[in-house]
Formats: structure tokens, sequence, C-alpha cells
């Protein structure tokens, strides 16, 4: 019987990347890193990336004094919730913004546990396609 041949993770990632030698698709269909990165921070999708510039614009034009990104909400049970943006406006009010590309069951009853504990409303934002 022949040993097991040892192959290097180039050899791997080219035979997984299947016969077109390019990256392989990842299977939730999240673009490139390099596709997701802006200012130097790499956002979970495009969707978030976008939505990141155009927060930087309202905030360069006045109308956001700053925004926080990935600000966890704690749940029962040692539970979080992680919205993406917290955007605080020029005239005092602040937001609570999640990119959503997919909306998942998961998502819909904690986004309702965070509004039942915490006195926020999550706006959800669609992605366009």
């Amino acid at each position: 019987m022949e040993a097991p041949r040892l192959v290097g993770r180039a050899a791997l990632e080219a035979a997984l990347a299947g016969s077109k030698g390019g990256r392989r698709r990842n299977k939730y269909g999240v673009s490139a890193p390099e596709e997701r990165t802006i200012d130097g921070i790499l956002f979970d999708s495009k969707a978030e990336a976008s939505r990141w510039v155009e927060l930087e614009a309202l905030r360069r034009g006045g109308a956001v004094r700053f925004t926080l990104r990935q600000v966890p909400f704690h749940l029962p049970g040692g539970v979080r919730y992680v919205v993406d943006f917290a955007v605080f406006w020029a005239d005092g009010s602040t937001t609570f913004e999640d990119v959503k590309g997919h909306v998942t069951e998961l998502y819909r009853v904690k986004k309702r546990q965070v509004e039942a504990l915490y006195p926020v409303k999550i706006v959800e934002l669609r992605r366009q396609r």
C-alpha cells in the first residue's frame, strides 16, 4: 500500500478552487476581502462597507456627529447581539442600524429581544439587488 502524499497549502487551495484556478467562492456569497475593505476596515459585506461610505460622507457634511461600529447588546443567557452601526446625528438623535442581505429567524428573535430589553429601535437596511 502506498503512503499518502502530503500536499502543500498552495496546491490544496488550487485544487479546491476548481479548474478555473481562481479564488474559491464563499459558501455564503461573501465578496473577497479587498472588495469589502474601506479606510483599512474590513466589513462583513459590500453593503455594510457601502453604508459606511455613506455615513462618512454625512459626517463630513455635518449631518452626523459620529458613528460607532459593531455595537454589542447583551441579552439573557450570555447571548449578545451586535448591531452594525450606532449613528449619532447632529440633531441629537441616535439610530441603530443593521445592514442585512438575508434575514434569518435567529436575527428576528434577537432583534425583538434587544428592542424589548433596551430603549432602542433597530433600523434594518436591506441590500438592494
